[in-house]
C-alpha cells in the first residue's frame, strides 16, 4: 500500500509444472466426475482429500481446492478446515507427538474451534477458558459455528488462559483437543453448506496437559492469524472453482433457451454480462494462482497478501454469481435447483474466516502498521535530527516508487501506465490518510473500505499483467489474443472502480449515512410511507 507496483516476483509467472499437474490428474478427473449424491466430508473421504495433501505445495493443494469447490462446496468447507486449520496448522505450530496422534488416528478429522456466540469472531473477547492448573489446564466453553465438529476427531481450539474477566487481557493458547466425554457436539440448523458437519461444540472440564499446547502458551493469536491466511488461500480457489462451474452452468443455460427465434446467447445483453462474468473469473484465476505460485516452500506467507485473495475473490464471485442468477432467470430461483444452492453455498463459503468488512480494516490497518509506526516515532523525535531520519524513510518508499517504473513491462490491453498512476495515487492517499488520522485511522472504516477495495482492483491487475506477460512469452501475442481481449474487459471496469473509489476519499456523503444509519438503528424500522 505505499504505491510500489513490482511484478518481478510473478515473472515468469508460477504456472503448474507437468509434473505436478500428472500428481493429481486422477485425482481431479475422479472429483469432477463423481455423481453421487453424499456431500461434505463423506465426499471428502471418498476421495482420499483428509490424508493425502498434508504435506502437498500451496500451488497443488490450490488446484485441487478449486476442482473440489465446483463439484461440493460442503466438502471444500470441510477440507479447508481439516488441512488448512487443522492437519497443516498443527504442522506448523504443534510437535510430533501432536501431528503423529491425528495422523495415527483412523479416518482422522481436525475441526477448528474459535467462533463463540457473543463475540463472533473477535478474539478479544473469547470466553472459552483454560484454566491453569498444576502440570496443565481445564478447559471450559462453548465455541458455535465449528466445521467438521459433528464427524470431528480432534479440535484445535483457542481459548483464555487469564480469567475471564471483561478487563482482563485474554491471554489466547491454541489447545490440540481429542473428542472424548466431556466435549458435547450439537448439530446447527443452517441452510447453506449442508454437508460441512457445522455444530455447536462445548467443552466440559476437559483435562489438558500442558503438551497440548499448539505453539506458546498465551501466543495463541499467531497460531489463529496463521491458520487463518493460510485458509484464505484455500477458500480463494475453492471459490473461484465454484464460479467456474456456475458460468459453465449459465453458458449451456443460455445457449439451449430461445426467445424470439433465436439463441438467448445472441442477445448482445446476454453477451455483456457473460464477457463480464469471463473477465471476472480470469482476474480471480489470475490473484490466487499468483498467490500460491508466491507460497512456495520456504517463502514467507504474507498475511495480507492472503486477506487480499480472500477479498478480491468474494467480490468477484459475487458480480458473477448476481450475474449467473439473472441470466438464468425465475430458474435460479425454482424449487430446490442444484444450481441454486451450489451459489448460495458458495457465498456461504466466504464468512469462514469472518465478513469482508473485517478484511477490508484487516488488510488496511495491517498493510499501514509499519507507515503508522514510522510517523509516530517522527512526531514522537525529540530532535529535529531525528524527526528528519524519520522523515526520510518516508521518501525513500516514495521515491522507490517512481523507480519501479524504469521496469514496466508493455502487455497489450493492460494499461499499465494507469496502473503505476494509481499505484503511485494509493500510496499518495495511505500516506495522507495516515497523516490526518494517526491512531484515529483505526475508527475509519469509510477510509479503510475504499483503499482496500483499491488495493485489492491493482492487485488483481498486477496478478493479470503478470500471468499475460508470461503467456505472451509462450505463445506470442496471436497465441494470447482471447486472454488479452478478456483481460481488458476487467481492466476496463477496474478502472472505472478505482477511479470512482479514489474521488470518494475527498467527495462522499459519509456523514450523512452516519446520520441516517443511527436513526434507522434507534427506530428499529423502516420510517415513511406514502400515507
Amino acid at each position: 500500500m505505499d504505491g510500489r507496483v513490482d511484478l518481478l516476483p510473478l515473472q515468469p509467472f508460477p504456472l503448474l509444472s507437468d509434473g505436478r499437474i500428472k500428481q493429481v490428474d486422477e485425482l481431479l478427473a475422479r472429483v469432477r466426475h463423481d455423481k453421487e449424491t453424499v456431500s461434505g466430508v463423506q465426499r471428502l473421504r471418498r476421495w482420499e482429500l483428509t490424508s493425502r495433501p498434508t504435506a502437498w505445495p500451496a500451488p497443488l493443494l490450490a488446484r485441487v481446492l478449486r476442482q473440489v469447490g465446483a463439484s461440493d462446496a460442503s466438502a471444500a468447507l470441510s477440507g479447508i478446515a481439516h488441512l488448512a486449520l487443522g492437519v497443516r496448522l498443527i504442522r506448523a505450530w504443534g510437535n510430533e507427538a501432536q501431528l503423529e496422534k491425528v495422523q495415527g488416528t483412523p479416518d482422522a478429522l481436525c475441526a477448528f474451534a474459535l467462533t463463540e456466540e457473543a463475540p463472533g469472531s473477535d478474539v478479544s473477547r473469547i470466553q472459552t477458558y483454560a484454566e491453569p492448573v498444576p502440570n496443565g489446564f481445564v478447559l471450559n466453553g462453548t465455541k458455535h459455528w465449528v466445521t467438521n465438529a459433528m464427524s470431528a476427531t480432534h479440535f484445535v481450539v483457542i481459548a483464555r488462559t487469564a480469567t475471564p474477566r471483561a478487563a482482563d487481557k485474554p491471554r489466547l493458547t491454541a489447545f490440540l483437543v481429542p473428542f472424548q466425554d466431556g466435549v458435547e457436539v450439537t448439530p446447527v440448523e443452517t441452510d447453506v453448506l449442508l454437508g460441512s458437519g457445522v455444530a455447536r461444540v462445548t467443552f466440559r472440564d476437559i483435562k489438558l496437559k500442558k503438551s497440548d499446547v499448539l505453539g506458546t502458551e498465551a501466543k495463541g493469536f499467531r497460531v489463529v492469524m496463521g491458520g487463518l491466511a493460510e485458509a484464505r488461500l484455500y477458500i480463494g480457489a475453492a471459490v473461484l472453482g465454484a464460479c467456474i462451474r456456475a458460468f459453465n452452468d449459465t453458458l449451456q443455460r443460455v445457449d439451449s433457451r430461445r426467445a424470439f427465434g433465436r439463441s438467448m446467447g445472441k442477445f448482445p445483453s446476454v453477451q455483456y454480462r457473460i464477457a463480464g462474468m469471463e473477465s471476472e473469473i480470469l482476474a480471480m484465476e489470475s490473484l490466487v494462482h499468483a498467490v500460491a505460485g508466491l507460497a512456495e516452500p520456504g517463502a514467507a506467507v504474507d498475511p495480507v497478501e492472503r486477506a487480499i485473495v480472500r477479498l478480491g475473490v468474494s467480490r468477484g464471485a459475487a458480480r458473477v454469481l448476481d450475474a449467473a442468477r439473472e441470466l438464468h432467470g425465475a430458474a435460479a430461483f425454482a424449487g430446490n435447483m442444484k444450481a441454486a444452492r451450489h451459489w448460495a453455498d458458495t457465498r456461504a463459503l466466504t464468512l469462514l474466516d469472518g465478513s469482508d468488512l473485517a478484511l477490508e480494516s484487516y488488510i488496511v490497518l495491517e498493510g499501514t502498521r509499519s507507515i503508522r509506526q514510522r510517523l509516530g516515532r517522527l512526531r514522537a523525535a525529540p530532535d529535529m535530527l531525528s524527526r528528519v531520519d524519520a522523515a526520510a524513510s518516508i521518501l525513500v518508499d516514495k521515491a522507490k516508487s517512481r523507480l519501479h517504473r524504469g521496469a514496466e513491462l508493455t502487455v497489450p490491453g493492460m494499461k499499465l501506465d494507469r496502473l503505476y498512476q494509481f499505484a503511485t495515487q494509493l500510496g499518495l492517499a495511505v500516506d495522507q490518510a495516515v497523516r490526518k488520522h494517526g491512531v484515529e485511522l483505526v475508527e475509519k472504516q469509510h477510509i479503510q473500505s475504499r483503499l482496500a477495495g483499491i488495493t485489492v482492483d491493482l492487485s488483481i491487475w498486477s496478478a493479470m499483467a503478470a500471468r499475460l506477460q508470461t503467456e505472451l512469452e509462450r505463445s506470442g501475442e496471436i497465441g494470447t489474443r482471447r486472454m488479452i481481449d478478456v483481460a481488458s474487459i476487467w481492466v476496463n471496469a477496474a478502472c472505472h472502480r478505482v477511479r470512482e473509489l479514489f474521488d470518494q476519499l475527498d467527495e462522499n456523503d459519509d456523514r450523512e449515512r452516519d446520520r441516517v444509519a443511527a436513526r434507522a438503528l434507534a427506530d428499529r424500522s423502516y420510517p415513511f410511507d406514502v400515507f
